[in-house]
């Protein structure tokens, strides 16, 4: 037996082990950007979801808030006038979680969910644009008088945005998935 044999084995057992630790530490990165990215996905599919009912609560607040009927109850004080700063307040805390997991995703994402993703901020973006449009049924007078009533083309456009959100929400859904290695799952449509 060779003097080498001892040195060779031990060198080879070396390499093994400090290959062993390279790929567990690999695997952990891996594992951790998975996470990542998933966390990132899931946030923005979860809260573009709760956005797209901010948007519609504030269309219904608008309806509500308007007219002959809210000018008397704030006169008579049965009601304190809106405050544009809580509004922003209120619209901002659903905003800014949509707002990280659409940053981490830019970061982490794949490039096709970095653009999926945009996507559907774009669609979050123009609902609420439409959400927050002053309705046109009525005319100055009867608003005046009634309060806020939207045109039915005002309404389609509304939800035909809507539609939209949920399109890229589901296209989302659809990459978040693969990008994360779980199958399709078809869609309510599918089934």
């Amino acid at each position: 037996m060779s003097i080498w044999a001892p040195v060779v084995a031990a060198l080879g057992t070396g390499v093994i082990g400090f290959g062993g630790i390279l790929w567990q530490q690999f695997r952990r990165d891996r594992r951790a950007t998975l996470a990542e990215k998933s966390d990132a996905y899931y946030q923005l599919i979860a809260h573009s979801l709760s956005f797209a009912v901010r948007a519609g609560t504030m269309r219904n607040t608008m309806r509500v808030r308007s007219g002959l009927n809210e000018r008397m109850d704030l006169t008579l004080r049965l009601r304190r006038p809106l405050d544009p700063m809580e509004v922003h307040d209120w619209f901002a805390q659903g905003y800014e979680p949509m707002n990280q997991a659409w940053s981490k995703i830019q970061v982490v994402g794949s490039v096709d969910a970095v653009r999926v993703a945009k996507e559907l901020m774009d669609a979050c973006a123009d609902m609420v644009a439409l959400a927050g449009e002053l309705g046109g049924a009525r005319g100055p007078f009867g608003t005046y008088l009634r309060g806020l009533e939207w045109t039915s083309d005002q309404e389609e456009a509304l939800k035909a945005t809507t539609n939209r959100m949920i399109e890229h929400r589901e296209a989302l859904i659809e990459l978040a998935r693969k990008d994360l290695g779980h199958g399709p799952v078809p869609s309510p449509k599918q089934a």
